[in-house]
């Protein structure tokens, strides 16, 4: 996927200025950073189709592919060249553009995975889970961004991509990240139909959706986003998010995504949170079953 996204309403001039710092110092190493988390969020909703979410941001998390700590050692010291700084010594990852006011977390993913789905902070021992950052990589789309008369270009996370990872944020650290990230799950399941995505039900290979869900738009948009994440994804990502959804589904404890979809989409009903995750989980199946959307 190779789109350039145009965006409706125009980016913050602090967040753009940054980002454009940023894609040009990681061109000069020869990375292509990724723009995810709640900033991504931001620009697919609001910047590009005039839709406000409803948690504000000032954070840019930018994920890097890199091969081992040396190679993302020797990006933060070149980020630092550049008038980044550290403030928090515990959090090597975070940093301050003293220029713009803006903190960037620097994420890495690849190779510096030992075991292709978690990386171990060397700082204290602790993991992150990385499955699905490197499919949301290989497709991401693209985002242009100024400054002056220059322009340059970095990778933007798709929507169903933010959904696939926050699914797996989710369950990394269920008790930190349930509220933020089903808040987040919920906002993306409340707008989907509504950024383009309509019209996909009245055609193949999408026509039989409304049907599977008697007509219920909501849940239609969470099959329409498993079918998504499943066209995006790799086998073992599929394979991976479809385990921890039907645990969702299906477990008398492990809920923590339907939890904050419970509070942010259902108004309490708990019920029709897991309705909603099982058609998330359908759409998945569906696209592990071998259909292409």
């Amino acid at each position: 996927m190779h789109t350039c996204v145009r965006l409706l309403n125009p980016l913050d001039p602090p967040r753009e200025r940054t980002l454009f710092r940023i894609a040009g110092i990681a061109a000069d190493r020869e990375l292509s950073p990724l723009l995810v988390g709640a900033s991504a969020r931001d620009i697919l909703f609001w910047n590009r189709h005039g839709r406000e979410p409803g948690r504000a941001t000032m954070d840019l998390d930018i994920c890097v592919q890199v091969p081992n700590w040396a190679s993302l050692a020797a990006l933060g010291d070149v980020l630092r060249r550049h008038g980044f700084t550290n403030p928090e010594e515990a959090h090597a990852e975070r940093f301050l553009d003293e220029e713009t006011g803006q903190q960037v977390d620097i994420l890495p993913f690849g190779e510096i995975a030992e075991d292709g789905r978690t990386v171990v902070w060397p700082q204290d021992g602790s993991l992150w889970n990385v499955v699905g950052l490197r499919d949301a990589f290989e497709r991401a789309l693209r985002l242009e961004v100024h400054d002056g008369g220059g322009s340059l270009r970095l990778r933007l996370i798709s929507v169903p991509a933010l959904v696939l990872l926050k699914t797996v944020a989710v369950h990394d650290r269920p008790q930190r990240r349930f509220k933020r990230d089903g808040t987040d799950i919920a906002f993306v399941m409340a707008n989907y139909l509504e950024i383009g995505n309509t019209a996909r039900l009245r055609r193949a290979p999408h026509d039989g959706i409304m049907q599977q869900v008697d007509g219920d738009l909501s849940l239609a948009a969470a099959v329409l986003i498993g079918r998504d994440i499943g066209a995006l994804s790799s086998r073992d990502t599929r394979e991976y998010v479809l385990g921890l959804l039907e645990a969702e589904v299906t477990s008398a404890s492990r809920c923590h995504l339907a939890r904050g979809l419970q509070r942010s989409l259902c108004r309490g009903d708990f019920t029709r949170a897991r309705n909603h995750l099982r058609c998330l989980a359908d759409g998945l199946r569906w696209s592990v079953g071998g259909r292409d959307s």
